[in-house]
């Protein structure tokens, strides 16, 4: 039931793992995401046909009264048969189309992948890098197929890529067709915004053909990697961060943005919400003793924090890119062929299974979303079986990094 805001009630108003809105006795609606951040909303029939949605602005920067004050107003104008949404939107698209693809990169990443990624800053990062330089003072309705593959073409020859025998290696490959995939997908976003009429990368295929990664770490290279990790001129962070990998078998991105309010030590088990996951669904993932025994390594760190491993540039957690770099920038310490961060969950998986864990059970253990009619009515969680091989797992980890430790 709707009830009258006051400043007090709004101030108070809590982020939850998916975003929501309430609403004021008078229609003015107030939307509140994951992040925390309150947007002030009107809802109107345009017609008396269908809805449309209006945002007026962003709680506290725009007031409760000057919040109230803009919902009287739309609301007049839709008395007088107007649709004040659909100004906006049409002034919105001629602001657009006028863009230079440097103003356009900010709206994309605002209005689109802020909301709809998790992988928005690495989106943010390859279109500053590689393609404002480029093309950044031109207007986005006069790009062409030409700049798009003159894009590709520069990266293709940066010398700072991985190079392997005078050959693009797999880290370049990787590298071209993501920021192919992005500049894609913010060019088809121009496309059903009415900004532009086509997409100047319609026609143009993958930059590379990449070979699906099987890369699994062998029992005398994952002493090396521990060993590597201890030794290596690392941040304590980065070497639980890369540890943990291996023993949880969760993503890099859902171990660096870890919080202390997710985990319970005494009951030995980690929750991952939904708004953090990948595929959106909240995860317990037991911990064993070795997995403890990391996050008490991480407890001794100076930190005053929630994040478990807050980073070092600011009120936010490690990101998943510093990862990947430790790595790179450290292959000499490891001594074994070239491996990412997501190799160490593939490795974990595939070292599980040969403890002879049930593939559905492994399944759970990395989070995956099972489509099929089956799990639809299954709502199990297996926590028992999830512990029972991670436990297995831990033990037989501790086992192969105490040769290293012990020779």
């Amino acid at each position: 039931m709707a009830k009258k805001f006051t400043d007090k009630y709004v101030d108070g108003l809590k982020p939850n793992d998916v975003r929501y809105e309430v609403w004021d006795s008078s229609g003015l609606g107030l939307r509140v995401t994951p992040r925390g951040k309150k947007s002030w909303i009107t809802m109107y029939k345009l017609h008396g046909v269908r809805n449309r949605r209006m945002t007026h602005g962003r709680y506290p920067t725009m007031t409760l009264a000057e919040a109230r004050k803009a919902h009287i107003t739309t609301m007049d104008e839709v008395g007088q048969g107007l649709d004040p949404a659909g100004k906006i939107v049409r002034q919105r698209i001629r602001d657009r189309q006028s863009a230079t693809v440097r103003e356009f990169v900010d709206t994309f990443i605002e209005d689109y992948a802020k909301p709809n990624k998790k992988s928005w800053a690495e989106d943010q990062r390859m279109l500053l890098k590689d393609v404002v330089p480029l093309i950044g003072d031109m207007k986005v309705k006069d790009v062409e197929k030409k700049e798009i593959t003159h894009i590709l073409n520069h990266v293709r020859l940066r010398k700072n890529l991985h190079k392997r025998d005078g050959k693009p290696g797999t880290e370049r490959k990787t590298a071209v067709n993501r920021l192919f995939s992005t500049i894609r997908k913010m060019f088809n976003w121009a496309v059903s915004e009415d900004i532009i009429k086509s997409s100047p990368c319609a026609g143009i295929k993958p930059p590379y053909k990449e070979t699906r990664r099987d890369r699994v770490l062998s029992e005398t290279e994952i002493q090396v990697f521990w060993q590597g990790v201890d030794s290596a001129r690392l941040e304590p962070c980065t070497k639980l961060i890369l540890k943990l990998l291996l023993v949880t078998a969760q993503r890099v991105g859902e171990i660096t943005s870890m919080q202390w309010s997710h985990v319970d030590m005494k009951e030995g088990h980690w929750t991952i919400p939904g708004a953090i996951a990948k595929n959106g669904n909240e995860h317990m993932v037991p911990l064993s003793t070795l997995a403890v025994s990391l996050l008490q390594d991480a407890q001794a760190l100076p930190n005053d924090g929630d994040w478990i491993f807050p980073s070092p540039r600011g009120n936010t957690h490690y990101s998943v890119m510093a990862i990947g770099q430790a790595i790179r920038k450290n292959r000499d310490s490891f001594t074994i062929d070239h491996f990412t961060p997501h190799d160490l969950r593939r490795t974990a998986a595939s070292h599980i299974a040969g403890l002879r864990v049930a593939p559905h059970v492994i399944s759970k253990i990395l989070n995956h979303t099972d489509r099929s009619v089956t799990a639809i009515y299954n709502r199990y969680m297996y926590i028992d079986e999830k512990q029972e091989a991670l436990d297995k797992w831990g033990a037989k980890l501790e086992g192969i990094v105490a040769v290293t430790a012990n020779p």
